[in-house]
């Protein structure tokens, strides 16, 4: 089951891979690498961190173990109540926190883009706010989707993210000549209201009612005491990429982009190679750490691994040989090409760490989060004490901190979870 559901998620992962390059080639090509270009990709930051703060309870990492006794148990009941309880409050405490950011975003500007000239500092502040309601749609479509995952049905749920870049391929040549950077942001906007729209057919088609009388604040903390850690995570990932952009900022026009543009194919990899496997495995290891089933746990566990582990290696073997036919190919031959093809050889030696990384954190968050929390706090750290000591080399100081962060957020997850079993077996 696994390996069928992965080949499906697979196969929709690499259109959306497919949708992403051809994205990124209009983005380099017809908005350039410059200033408005360095707006855009600050203008995600913000919006990002507000999603990653509530990420927990969207994540099917978290919500699948959540829900999965109710739905192996067929307690319809059960699971609408869980899922209004976790949507109402997700959806109110978002709206608040997305309000006070749309406010206070002014004030904080020359904190965040200390780079930004008078001009991109007022485009910043426009896109960005128009941005905030992303990460709702988003969020809540995510919410939804966690539902199809436990039961297996995976074709809708991989659709809605291609028809959300989809949007965003459309406005670049059509909506930007005439409207500029806005109409690319308005591009966006329009794919994540597709994007909730789609999802919520997995909602209808699963009987569920939206009914306020159904919250339960019982359900709401006993899964806020789950997920706070999970949370954390998040909430630190978003923080290190704001400080990131940051960095970036100060370095010069074109920086930010050329770091978002070589990243993102280190995480084209990761989606194919990680996120098809986790959706399809995650729900087979919540029912068996639900039953107790540790040795079937661990094989399932360790044979996905050495699976990613060894694609890993074959795709970072290939980065390394048609690494300028890759970048090229991407953003064609533009005045920064050389950058983004160095910084993104440099880059994909970390392959090989993140995929592990990314699938043990998919992994162990249906067991310990609060590991999870203190191992990528830590990593984050040290990733950010690098990135500052090595930033006047400009950016070879991100793969510096990029390298710093892979090596130390596996070797501390192991240490927490080495220490933890040994904990459990003493007691």
């Amino acid at each position: 089951m696994i390996l069928r559901n992965s080949a499906i998620l697979a196969f929709f992962s690499i259109l959306s891979l497919l949708l992403g390059v051809l994205r990124d080639r209009l983005l380099a090509t017809i908005v350039g690498v410059g200033p408005v270009l360095d707006v855009y990709n600050a203008a995600f930051r913000i919006p990002d961190l507000v999603y990653g703060i509530l990420l927990s309870f969207v994540s099917a990492a978290i919500v699948v173990p959540f829900i999965t006794s109710e739905v192996h148990a067929s307690d319809h009941d059960g699971l609408e109540k869980k899922m209004n309880s976790l949507l109402f409050f997700f959806a109110g405490t978002q709206i608040v926190l997305l309000s006070l950011m749309a406010i206070v975003l002014p004030y904080v500007t020359q904190y965040i883009v200390p780079g930004f000239d008078a001009s991109q500092t007022t485009l910043y502040v426009t896109a960005t706010r128009l941005l905030l309601i992303q990460p709702l749609l988003l969020g809540i479509s995510m919410l939804i989707s966690c539902i199809a995952q436990v039961k297996h049905k995976f074709v809708l749920y991989s659709v809605a993210p291609l028809l959300y870049t989809a949007c965003i391929i459309i406005s670049i040549p059509f909506l930007y000549p005439t409207y500029g950077l806005l109409g690319i942001i308005g591009g966006v906007v329009i794919g994540a209201i597709i994007h909730f729209t789609v999802q919520s057919y997995t909602w209808i088609t699963s009987g569920m009612v939206l009914n306020s009388s159904k919250f339960s604040w019982s359900i709401v903390r006993e899964h806020l005491h789950f997920a706070i850690p999970r949370s954390g995570s998040h909430i630190t990932g978003q923080v290190r990429n704001l400080i990131f952009a940051t960095v970036a900022t100060s370095m010069g026009v074109g920086v930010l982009s050329i770091y978002v543009f070589a990243q993102r194919i280190i995480d084209a990899f990761i989606q194919v190679l990680v996120q098809s496997v986790s959706s399809a495995s995650v729900p087979i290891l919540a029912k068996h750490h639900a039953h107790n089933e540790e040795k079937e746990y661990s094989t399932v566990l360790l044979k996905v691994i050495g699976g990613i582990v060894g694609l890993s290696f074959v795709m970072q073997i290939a980065s390394l040989l048609f690494g300028n036919f890759i970048v090229t190919t991407l953003y064609g031959h533009s005045a920064f090409r050389g950058d983004i093809e160095h910084l993104f050889i440099l880059l994909v030696w970390s392959l090989p760490l993140y995929a592990i990384n990314s699938y043990l954190a998919n992994a162990f968050s249906g067991r310990d989060t609060r590991s999870l929390f203190y191992a990528n706090f830590m990593a984050t750290l040290f990733t950010i004490a690098v990135l500052y000591l090595t930033a006047k080399e400009g950016i070879v100081a991100f793969a510096y901190a990029t390298w710093t962060l892979g090596i130390s957020y596996l070797l501390l997850i192991l240490y927490f979870y080495s220490r933890k079993r040994r904990l459990s077996s003493a007691s």
